[in-house]
């Protein structure tokens, strides 16, 4: 099943990629809007002039401003968490175009784009405020790693102690993240497949879904999250092999990490079509409750109402003669008609 969800999503994503070009606009520009004031930030320090010649840039810098000034890690950190909770809606109204036209199977076209974007929306939000408890739940998986640790240890035990089950409760919290971004995944899949209006509703068949089938949706979300971070990975060594002492050698990293982040939505991409696939599989379609319409139709079916095939085609019924009502003989009738 992960090798049908991998190829069915490839292929999907590779059919509709002008959605890549999409997300990765969107990516680019609201990284630009991110960075913008830390830069202004880094300019009102009056260091611009160091800024270059520093390893890593002037991000780098300023995350070294950052971490140095607390006037303004606090602003860092407000700004933050702000953008972070604007790109997530951004990110969960854009989610609506991509599952619309990959749960419904149609190519894409702005028109579709958008409308399935603003359509899912609000549904998606309120999936999102239902979720929120099952978030919370994943989140602290690290519970048990922690508890145990007290337990045996106390709360000053070893510092090689410390350290394993401090790296198995940050690997539960980041499992749990991971399990919940699935879920919310497929519940937003049944949204858009079914047509579902009650996100509760969708948020139990997504977690349904996700455990009942949990080697394929688990197995398929990890190959591509892995496929990610080895793309990461070649690209940190070829960021170590290049030192940027030139605008040449800055505009050849600067394309390497534009290509890195592409593809990254490439994957981003292939990961919904290939969900989409694999919900599919594993959901049969609902029974849906047919209410017969009679209707009076003539003998020969109208060309824009073709008769679909194994389906009988309505004919048309006289309706019962109504009786006409004859005058009694006696002068109680009017004369004149009614």
């Amino acid at each position: 099943m992960i090798a049908t969800g991998l190829k069915s999503g490839f292929s999907q994503m590779w059919a509709n990629r002008r959605m890549v070009v999409l997300y990765y606009s969107f990516n680019l520009l609201f990284g630009f809007l991110v960075l913008l004031p830390f830069w202004m930030l880094a300019r009102n320090l009056s260091k611009e002039s160091q800024i270059l010649e520093m390893d890593g840039g002037w991000a780098h810098f300023i995350f070294d401003i950052i971490n140095h000034d607390h006037a303004a890690l606090g602003l860092a950190t407000g700004l933050l968490g702000i953008v972070a909770m604007v790109y997530f809606l951004l990110a969960l109204f854009l989610s609506g175009g991509v599952l619309g036209i990959f749960g419904h199977g149609d190519s894409f076209t702005g028109a579709r784009f958008w409308g399935h974007a603003g359509g899912y929306f609000f549904r998606f939000f309120r999936l999102l405020l239902w979720s929120l408890p099952v978030g919370l739940v994943l989140f602290y998986l690290r519970l048990p790693a922690v508890g145990i640790e007290r337990l045996f240890f106390g709360e000053t035990p070893y510092e090689n102690i410390s350290f394993w089950f401090g790296f198995a409760a940050n690997l539960s919290t980041l499992l749990g993240l991971f399990l919940y971004h699935i879920i919310l995944d497929y519940a937003r899949i049944d949204a858009v497949v079914t047509g579902r209006r009650k996100m509760r509703i969708s948020l139990v068949k997504g977690i349904r879904v996700t455990f009942g089938h949990f080697f394929s949706t688990f197995g398929l979300a990890l190959t591509l999250f892995l496929m990610g971070a080895i793309t990461l990975g070649f690209y940190y060594l070829i960021r170590k092999g290049l030192d940027p002492g030139g605008n040449f050698l800055l505009l050849v990293v600067f394309l390497i990490q534009q290509a890195v982040i592409f593809f990254r939505m490439m994957l981003k991409l292939a990961l919904y079509a290939g969900e989409c696939r694999l919900y599919t599989r594993f959901m049969p379609p609902e029974p849906v409750s047919e209410t017969r319409v009679t209707a009076s139709i003539p003998d020969e079916t109208p060309a824009d109402n073709p008769v679909r095939e194994g389906e009988e085609p309505l004919r048309w019924e006289e309706p019962d003669e109504v009786p006409i009502r004859e005058p009694p003989p006696d002068s109680s009738w009017p004369r004149g008609g009614v």
